[in-house]
């Protein structure tokens, strides 16, 4: 995310810890004032397994679609078209994850996203939300290893881990 404020545009975080955003310059105005719901099917962590990055992902049991908790910015510079920049929020891990990785991206619950949009929500109130997500409606399998290139693209990477 570049921060609106930003002389630079120089591409910043990719994502924000739960814990500090709200207090940190990079991310409390957008904190209070732009937040967004990135969708996704899953998220991923590595490990390493037999000296090779294993990676796994994470979704819901089921599937689905789920909300990720986000920021966005509109970086201003003179006349030039203005890029809209954003990052995502992640919290502590919950159970299923934790073996994996420390973090995890803030999942909204669905009754939870008219909240965390309106502009009125406090970020008191909107910092209430970003707390893992209950590991029992969630599911983890050893992922497809061609997600470890930004190369290979399609929905065959879905496909779980041969």
């Amino acid at each position: 995310m570049v921060p609106n404020w930003s002389n630079d545009g120089k591409p910043g975080p990719i994502n924000a810890h739960a814990e500090t955003v709200a207090g940190l310059s990079t991310f409390s105005d957008s904190f209070r004032e732009r937040r967004c719901i990135l969708p996704a099917s899953g998220s991923y962590a590595w490990c390493v397994q037999g000296g090779k990055k294993r990676p796994h992902r994470f979704r819901l049991k089921g599937g689905g679609v789920m909300g990720f908790a986000g920021l966005w910015s509109k970086w201003k510079v003179d006349d030039k078209p203005a890029p809209f920049t954003c990052c995502l929020i992640t919290t502590t891990a919950n159970d299923v994850v934790r073996p994996f990785h420390d973090r995890t991206p803030a999942i909204l619950a669905p009754d939870d996203y008219a909240a965390w949009l309106e502009a009125g929500t406090k970020p008191k109130a909107a910092h209430a939300l970003l707390q893992p997500h209950p590991s029992e409606l969630m599911e983890e399998a050893e992922a497809n290893p061609l997600v470890n290139s930004p190369k290979n693209e399609g929905p065959h990477l879905l496909d779980p881990a041969a």
